[in-house]
């Protein structure tokens, strides 16, 4: 009986051990979320000084402006489903894709670096009849498509209205620019190699056929003209949308200003292991606003507005069209 006992409490041991594991592990994230977040808020608490202005400033908003920004922050859904139809190559039903986009903004509030809303469109995808590689494969070709347009745009803005990165607050201490370069090299090589031999034939399958999708869609021009269209759309859409909601709350710079400061605030916000770069997104903003001589309290409210409007808001219709989606043919669930 007792021998019978012990097997028993090893065999159980494994899955035990697996799940205290799992626990903790989301409670690390959990909890560097919730430091980040902080951090993030008394950064806008020290940039405001006085938050009973930047509370001022949101109470006396343009409410034009706030109207401008919520169709700004709609219109960038629209924008990712023509995107998402143009890199799957799939005749998608633009109303349905858009409702889909609208839920994986709801989706996107529990998981880091979009990862819910990826998972959001691949279950999508997937429902649609495209396999599991080909679904991924139309996210990824998206992904990348973001990155180039967000790059360029950064550069083109920052060029244009001729300030250098550090003169909107993201500079990086010159002291430790070696170190965190060699650092990044180091284990980008090592992470590279153990992949490469836990998945390499995986990998290079994958590759072999985003390469083959890819020159399918470099070969239909009209593909390529909806994907630029649907991913600068989402990228302007929220630059626009920042300008609108800021100018709304007092905070007066050309619109030209406001772009560099968005496209380079959310490149940082995008680093940030939050979700929707949450904490880091709205310090980098404040601080890149205020130094290009913007008061502090308008530029919290205006960042806080700009959040609101595109971020927290979209939650509830975001979670309406989630419950249809799953009602209807194509569910999600």
């Amino acid at each position: 009986m007792t021998g019978a006992l012990t097997a028993t409490a090893a065999l159980s041991l494994p899955s035990f051990v697996t799940v205290d594991r799992l626990r903790v592990k989301r409670q690390v994230k959990n909890a560097i979320i919730v430091i980040i977040v902080m951090f993030g808020a008394l950064l806008l608490v020290r940039e405001a000084g006085n938050v009973a202005l930047a509370v001022a400033s949101i109470a006396h908003a343009n409410p034009i402006g706030l109207v401008v920004t919520a169709l700004l922050g709609a219109i960038t859904y629209l924008a990712a489903a023509v995107a998402i139809t143009a890199a799957s190559g799939r005749n998608l039903p633009l109303t349905r894709t858009t409702a889909v986009q609208l839920g994986a903004a709801c989706t996107n509030r529990i998981a880091p670096a979009g990862l819910g809303g990826m998972a959001t469109n691949l279950r999508y995808l997937e429902r649609d009849g495209a396999t599991r590689s080909q679904a991924a494969t139309a996210i990824g070709i998206t992904s990348v498509a973001s990155f180039v347009v967000h790059a360029i745009a950064t550069i083109t803005a920052l060029a244009l209205v001729n300030r250098p990165v550090a003169a909107l607050g993201l500079s990086i201490p010159s002291g430790i620019t070696l170190p965190m370069a060699l650092a990044g090299a180091i284990a980008t090589v090592a992470l590279s190699i153990a992949l490469a031999q836990r998945f390499g034939p995986r990998i290079m399958a994958s590759l072999r056929e985003a390469w083959a999708a890819l020159a399918l869609l470099c070969c239909d021009p009209r593909r390529l003209v909806r994907l630029a269209v649907g991913t600068i759309g989402v990228t302007l859409g929220h630059g626009f949308a920042f300008a609108a909601a800021v100018t709304a709350c007092g905070v007066h710079l050309p619109v030209l200003e406001l772009l560099a400061v968005f496209l380079a605030g959310s490149a940082v916000g995008s680093a940030a292991p939050t979700p929707g770069g949450l904490g880091a997104l709205e310090a980098a903003l404040v601080a890149g606003l205020t130094t290009l001589g913007a008061a502090a309290a308008p530029a919290v409210a205006g960042v806080l507005t700009y959040r609101l409007i595109t971020y927290w808001l979209p939650i509830i219709p975001g979670a309406v069209a989630l419950k249809l989606l799953r009602r209807d043919t194509l569910s999600l669930a």
